[in-house]
């Protein structure tokens, strides 16, 4: 089982015994497609931060924040410099 689906499955069984708010899983939600929305973008080739803001119509702030996270985690790398920005890429890919 993937972290992901152990958190849905979680939240799921505290929202059944009224143990989550539901603005704690209307965020979960939220983080949820953003991280997808920077992956499915991911899968078009190595991108750089104002590149992946521009194609999720995320502001740069989150979008840092997202891809550096997701690169803390294993999910995304660093690739090549491209002018004043490195690209980030799927991991594996």
């Amino acid at each position: 089982m993937t972290r992901v689906s152990d958190r849905k499955s979680y939240l799921r069984k505290k929202k059944e015994i009224g143990q989550v708010s539901q603005a704690l899983l209307e965020e979960a939600k939220e983080q949820s497609r953003v991280k997808t929305a920077i992956l499915n973008t991911l899968k078009n080739g190595p991108m750089t931060l104002p590149e992946i803001s521009s194609a999720t119509g995320l502001d740069l702030r989150t979008t840092v924040y997202y891809v550096m996270t997701l690169r803390r985690y294993g999910q995304v790398k660093d690739g090549e410099a491209k002018g004043d920005y490195y690209s980030y890429a799927l991991k594996g890919a």
